[in-house]
């Protein structure tokens, strides 16, 4: 739809949300029409959840007058997509839309399965989803997963829907399962709703928004109504200030092997073999469940496997996390939230751990050099705001990976395991992350990294093994 002849849903005016002396709001305007797709994008921590959570009536703007719904529209019909879709595993697509909508009943009370799946096939198909509603939500894949909770969210709806906001919804889908949501997306704006769209792929706003707001610490840098001549170096110049570095990462490679991995098998393997150098960056890429994740938690010893792993040419047998710590291997796992951060300690806490590890191995740390290596490594990697005291959980999730990163390099890690790096987090602060773990393979950490999203792998690696069905079916130098 033309934006000039779209009708306003909601209209955004100087708004202001203040949290205690953080102004994470500034005087943001925003206008969000019919049929129009806006994409909404800035640097972690630059408001974006912030501005989410005024207009969906989380949180009161500071000010009066400050967000205003318009031509009918209200706040009962806005519904969000969040990066965690909400279902429920184990359950069938019509029993996750029953949760959201309630069940068609029939005589004495019961659920009339018959006419609840009807009703459901036709709420699928309305939203342009391809899915059957006795599918279990486990058999789906990841992009059908995301489509099937943009259904639910539109018919679980008081009124009309007028404003669809998707929070990054293909944050964990590998890039070939992308465009399932972004159709779906189309469709939505060709229904005359309003879409705000956020996410850290700016090859995705390229594609589909019609309009682009930039946020810069809380306040709109940035607003783009004609994205004819848009791409993503531009996008991520005017969000950061960076380029994107597309140059192959060259490395010279050593010829020492330190990690020689041999006929690996497990539930998602069979017979995985390879080996990695002394300060070279391998990575693993292939569809989701393609078993990279399996590689990596069986070398952190997270992961029950047979075959033979060898360090230095030694056998390591990791049958728990700490038979391979003491090898010098680390893991920073996909999932920060729930495996790398202890949310409800501070910063300079989170970063202390491996510090206080150490200490006690070679020799006690006083506060004030405890102080300084965590003001240090804060500096070095970047981290912010420079707080050692705000709680891990209140980072922007690029801030946080962060963290996890500079714990682990903290370790001098022999071998650092990466799954999904940059997943999540803001393309300044991607290409930051990428960043230190070039410097961690020049300073000689070897490094493994597994990524569904197999252009980010190349980005970062030195050579890539492709794993299709449990195999490593080809390498590829990223030179080529």
């Amino acid at each position: 739809m033309h934006q000039e002849k779209a009708r306003t849903v909601v209209s955004v005016e100087g708004l202001v949300k203040v949290f205690g002396d953080q102004r994470a709001l500034d005087g943001v305007d925003l206008l969000l029409s019919e049929g129009v797709v806006t994409a909404l994008i800035g640097e972690n921590g630059s408001g974006k959840s912030t501005l989410i959570k005024c207009l969906t009536g989380v949180y009161t703007p500071d000010g009066r007058d400050q967000l205003n719904w318009m031509n009918g529209a209200d706040a009962r019909s806005c519904v969000v997509v969040h990066q965690d879709v909400g279902l429920i595993p184990g359950l069938t697509v019509a029993e996750n839309f029953g949760i959201g909508i309630g069940f068609s009943r029939g005589i004495f009370g019961r659920i009339a399965w018959r006419r609840h799946n009807r009703r459901v096939a036709e709420l699928l198909a309305a939203a342009g989803v391809d899915v059957e509603p006795t599918q279990k939500i486990d058999d789906l894949s990841v992009a059908q997963k995301t489509t099937v909770a943009i259904a639910r969210a539109l018919a679980s709806a008081d009124d009309a829907v007028r404003l669809v906001i998707l929070d990054e919804p293909t944050a964990a889908l590998p890039s070939g399962q992308r465009f399932e949501v972004l159709a779906t997306v189309r469709r939505l704006a060709a229904q005359g709703i309003a879409v705000l769209y956020v996410s850290h792929h700016l090859d995705e706003i390229v594609e589909i928004a019609d309009r682009v707001v930039i946020l810069k610490a809380g306040a709109v840098a940035h607003s783009i109504d004609n994205t004819a001549d848009l791409d993503a170096d531009k996008l991520l110049t005017l969000m950061s200030g960076q380029l994107q570095n597309h140059d192959a990462n060259v490395a010279s490679l050593s010829e020492a092997v330190v990690l020689e991995v041999d006929a690996l098998t497990t539930s998602l393997l069979d017979g995985v073999s390879f080996s990695l150098h002394k300060g070279e960056i391998v990575g693993l890429a292939g569809p989701l469940d393609s078993g990279g994740g399996d590689v990596c938690r069986a070398l952190a010893g997270l992961l029950d496997y047979s075959g033979e792993l060898r360090v230095d040419g030694v056998p390591l047998r990791a049958l728990s996390i700490k038979d391979s710590i003491r090898r010098g291997i680390y893991l920073v796992p996909s999932d920060r939230r729930k495996e790398g951060i202890i949310a409800d300690l501070t910063v300079a806490e989170n970063l202390s751990i491996a510090a206080m590890r150490r200490s006690f191995i070679l020799a006690p740390l006083s506060k004030s050099r405890l102080k300084a290596a965590v003001a240090e490594t804060m500096e070095l990697l970047d981290i912010r705001p420079r707080d050692p005291d705000r709680k891990l959980g209140m980072l922007s999730g690029g801030n946080q990976q962060k963290v996890v990163l500079a714990r682990s390099l903290e370790q001098r890690p022999v071998i650092l395991i990466l799954e999904n790096p940059t997943q999540g987090v803001d393309p300044g602060a991607r290409l930051q992350i990428r960043h230190h773990i070039r410097q961690a393979a020049a300073a000689g950490v070897s490094i493994l990294v597994s990524d569904s999203d197999e252009a980010e792998v190349f980005a970062i690696a030195d050579r890539v093994l492709h794993i299709e069905n449990g195999l490593v079916v080809s390498g590829t130098s990223a030179l080529s």
